[in-house]
C-alpha cells in the first residue's frame, strides 16, 4: 500500500507531514552525536539512541495508527482490535518519550568538556599597596590585605547541586508525561464521551509535576544570577526572576534574563582567569528565541519541545560556570 495514495486519509497527512519540524530535531541529532562521539562518547550515545527511539515515537508509531485506523474505516476492520491499537500506541508512546527524556537528561549529566582547576589570580591590591608604606615590615603587611579580601558585600552563595535542579527539573517534566497516561487511555480507548471527560481531568492531574518543574527551573536561574559577582551583574536575582511574569514585557525580559546572564558570567569568567568556564552564549540566544516563537500556533508545540532539549545542555554548563565562581568569590578573587 503506498503511502500516500489516492483518496488517503488526512490523518495520515497530519501525523506524517505535519511532524516535519520534530523529525529535522532527531535528524539534527542523529548527526551531533555522529560527529562528537569520539570527543564525548558518552553523551553522544545517549543523544543518538534518544533520536531514534524520537523517530519511532514520532514517525512509526502514528503511520501504524493511520493504518489501523484506515483498516478500521475503509476495509470494515472490528473497533475492539483499534481499540487495543489506541491503547497500546498510547503506553509505548509515554514509555518512549520518559526514554528519551532520560537519557537527555543523562547526556547533559555526563557532559564533561576540558574543564581546568580554578586557578587563583595573585591579587592586584595588596601586591601594589605594600611598597607605599616606606616603613613597612613583612608583619606589617597582612592588615592591607582584608579591605581588599572583602570587597564583597555579601558572602558568595553555596555551591549549586547539578543533580538535584537538573534532575528533579527535568524529570519533572518525564513524570509528567507518564502520568497522562492513564487519562489517554480513557480518552483514546472509549467512545463514551463521560469517560473521555474523566481521562481528560486525569491528564490535567499531570501538570503537578510540569509546576514543580518550572519552580525548580526559576529557583535554578535565581541561583545562578546570585553566583554572579555585584559588579558584573546587569540586575538583582530578584528582578531577572520577577520581570519574567510581566506580560509581554516578559518576551523583552527572557533575552536578560538568559542571555544577559550568559554575557555577564563570561565577562566575570574572563576577567578572574576563568575562561573554561565560559557559557555559551550562542546556546542562551537560542533558548530565548525558541522561547519567544513558541507563541506561534500549532508550530510552538513543536519549538517547545526544541526548548526542553536544548535547556538541560546550557544548564549544565552554566552550574559549571555558576560553581567555579562561587569557588573564585570564597578565595577572594571577586
Amino acid at each position: 500500500m503506498p503511502l500516500f495514495d489516492e483518496g488517503l486519509d488526512p490523518m495520515r497527512w497530519w501525523l506524517i507531514g505535519g511532524a516535519v519540524p520534530l523529525y529535522l530535531v532527531a535528524l539534527a541529532g542523529v548527526v551531533w552525536a555522529l560527529v562528537s562521539i569520539r570527543r564525548c562518547p558518552w553523551p553522544a550515545v545517549c543523544v543518538l539512541v534518544a533520536s531514534l527511539l524520537a523517530v519511532i515515537d514520532w514517525l512509526v508509531l502514528p503511520f501504524l495508527m493511520s493504518w489501523q485506523h484506515r483498516r478500521v474505516f475503509e476495509y470494515g476492520e472490528g473497533w475492539e482490535l483499534f481499540e487495543f491499537w489506541l491503547r497500546a500506541h498510547a503506553v509505548v508512546s509515554g514509555l518512549l518519550s520518559a526514554a528519551i527524556w532520560g537519557l537527555m537528561i543523562a547526556a547533559a549529566l555526563g557532559w564533561r568538556g576540558k574543564r581546568a582547576p580554578v586557578e587563583v589570580a595573585p591579587p592586584l591590591g595588596p601586591a601594589t599597596a605594600a611598597p607605599t608604606t616606606p616603613q613597612a615590615t613583612p608583619a606589617a603587611t597582612p592588615p592591607a590585605a582584608p579591605p581588599v579580601a572583602s570587597t564583597p558585600a555579601s558572602p558568595p552563595p553555596a555551591p549549586i547541586s547539578k543533580g538535584v535542579f537538573l534532575g528533579v527539573t527535568f524529570g519533572a517534566f518525564g513524570v509528567s508525561m507518564l502520568l497522562s497516561i492513564p487519562g489517554l487511555l480513557l480518552i483514546y480507548g472509549s467512545r463514551d464521551e463521560d469517560v473521555q471527560i474523566a481521562g481528560a481531568l486525569m491528564s490535567c492531574g499531570s501538570a503537578i509535576p510540569t509546576v514543580l518543574g518550572v519552580v525548580m527551573l526559576l529557583i535554578l536561574l535565581y541561583k545562578l544570577w546570585a553566583a554572579l559577582p555585584p559588579h558584573y551583574a546587569r540586575t538583582s536575582p530578584g528582578k531577572a526572576i520577577g520581570f519574567l511574569f510581566i506580560p509581554f514585557f516578559n518576551f523583552y525580559w527572557v533575552f536578560q534574563a538568559y542571555w544577559g546572564w550568559a554575557k555577564d558570567h563570561n565577562r566575570a569568567a574572563d576577567a578572574l582567569g576563568l575562561a573554561p568556564h565560559r557559557a555559551s552564549e550562542g546556546l542562551a540566544l537560542a533558548i530565548c528565541v525558541v522561547a519567544v516563537a513558541s507563541i506561534l500556533p500549532f508550530v510552538g508545540i513543536f519549538l517547545g519541545l526544541v526548548n526542553l532539549v536544548l535547556m538541560p545542555i546550557f544548564f549544565n554548563g552554566a552550574i559549571n560556570g555558576a560553581n567555579a565562581l562561587t569557588a573564585a568569590r570564597a578565595g577572594g578573587q571577586a
